[in-house]
């Protein structure tokens, strides 16, 4: 397996400094000398990891954090820590995003304290969940109470190709080295319009991205003593880069003022659709699903899940490749190319027929239900929430997880081989399903609490085959 990550001799050049506690304790570890460790570090804090970007000092100290993770989720195993590499720098992004914009109001030392001391990865991506959940739940909320009667001066772009984007908001169109009306003196076109590359990465996963721009935009410029204040201002507005993934969920949404802001403590994002028909003056959700099929969640009966299994190299053919693919590897059912190897899918949508090792306990396990009947309002690509977790259908009748549960070897010993039938992550999965109907069960009866039940439901998915 490759690294992603860029030679230490490409980042060096960027004369940014950083704390090599990060770095040296990675090394420590045994799993790369010290130039590998490096590289890792510095990739993850200049290019990998954008909330390091236009960041205040403090947040570097939260690599330390991170290598620890690192270290943790690699147990000794190189392969598992490069396969964690692939994994980590969204999830990474997003918990550090929010970070920067609630470390003071929680407590600085008790936040920074959590992340680098106490805080696991599953703790990191519980977290995001719960985030997630409470944003969209106010999101929805609040955008069905909106009323939008008076004309916009809004209007929403959207972005077929990094050319386009670069021709629109590119170069001098948002950055001008002679004046510093347009940013701040530093000369910079906006940041999202700087390369095809960062283009690329960002909607490799059938991602797409819109611009909301105020119509006055080019007649809106910095002023740095506003912006200090509130980043949010006029020209932060005036120019919203939007991305949604490829099933129209918001991803994030970053202002104008992204690369000059003086601020870097400063919320510099919108996180809902809500937010953004705010500043629009009209329904942004409503138009994004002119151009990407905007999917909302459908609660299904329990009654109608019928048992779990993992998909096949058939059955996963079924999901597109921006359903596919999640961060890390996820296990297939089908066998490999020898008797002690499984199949699965890697880090990027792709089906590995071949297989890994079936002792790897560093592949995820991503189960499917199976559903039956077959409810005649579901459509592919339809979001279903069961067991408190999302489930993406796409024909044939089985619900993929959006996410995963945990990492297990398919079976713990070679010797066990590749049949899906009497391997450990079976059994492990049976007792997952079994556990979980019966608690939701209890849950639609009134029998206990929604916090009781998600609370529950974290020891079922880490239960431990014997």
């Amino acid at each position: 397996m490759k690294f992603r990550f860029r030679l230490i001799e490409d980042v060096l050049t960027e004369g940014t400094k950083y704390d090599k506690k990060a770095s040296q304790k990675l090394a420590s570890s045994g799993l790369f000398d010290e130039e590998t460790s490096d590289k890792i570090i510095q990739s993850l804090f200049k290019e990998d990891i954008h909330a390091f970007v236009h960041s205040p000092a403090w947040l570097e100290k939260y690599l330390v954090g991170i290598a620890r993770m690192i270290i943790e989720e690699a147990d000794g195993d190189r392969t598992k820590a490069q396969r964690f590499l692939e994994e980590c720098p969204s999830v990474f992004d997003e918990y550090l995003t929010w970070v920067k914009e609630n470390r003071e109001k929680i407590g600085a030392d008790v936040v920074d304290k959590e992340f680098n001391e106490t805080m696991h990865y599953q703790d990191v991506k519980d977290k995001l969940d719960k985030i997630r959940e409470e944003r969209d739940k106010e999101s929805k909320n609040k955008l069905s109470q909106m009323n939008f009667e008076e004309k916009s001066n809004y209007t929403l772009v959207p972005i077929d190709s990094y050319e386009q984007m670069h021709k629109l908001y590119g170069g001098r169109a948002t950055g001008d080295g002679s004046s510093d009306k347009y940013a701040g003196g530093g000369g910079t076109a906006w940041c999202h319009t700087n390369s095809e590359s960062t283009y690329d990465y960002w909607v490799r996963d059938g991602g797409k991205f819109f611009v909301l721009q105020n119509n006055d935009w080019q007649n809106i410029f910095f002023d740095r003593e506003s912006n200090a204040k509130n980043p949010k201002d006029a020209y932060g507005n005036s120019l919203i880069a939007i991305l949604v993934d490829g099933r129209g969920r918001l991803s994030n949404a970053t202002l104008r003022c992204n690369h000059v802001g003086v601020n870097s403590n400063a919320d510099n994002q919108y996180k809902t659709y809500a937010e953004l028909s705010e500043i629009a003056g009209f329904n942004v959700k409503e138009e994004v699903g002119k151009y990407v099929e905007v999917i909302e969640e459908t609660k299904m009966p329990i009654q109608y899940v019928k048992n779990v299994t993992l998909l096949s190299i058939k059955g996963v053919i079924l999901f597109p490749r921006q359903v596919r693919t999640y961060g890390g590897w996820w296990w297939l059912r089908s066998p490999g190319v020898s008797q002690t190897q499984a199949s699965g899918v890697n880090a990027f949508g792709t089906i590995d027929p071949f297989g890994d090792d079936v002792d790897d306990d560093s592949v995820c396990v991503r189960p499917a239900l199976i559903i039956d009947p077959i409810p005649s309002y579901l459509k592919s690509g339809d979001i279903i929430k069961i067991f408190g977790k999302e489930w993406v259908f796409y024909n044939g009748g089985a619900l993929l997880m959006d996410g995963t549960l945990i990492k297990m070897s398919f079976n713990k010993t070679p010797q066990k081989g590749n049949d899906y039938e009497t391997s450990d992550i079976k059994k492990y999965l049976d007792h997952w399903f079994d556990q979980s109907k019966k608690l939701w069960t209890a849950w639609e009866r009134g029998i206990i609490t929604y916090d009781e039940t998600m609370e529950t439901q974290k020891s079922i998915d880490n239960y431990k085959v014997d």
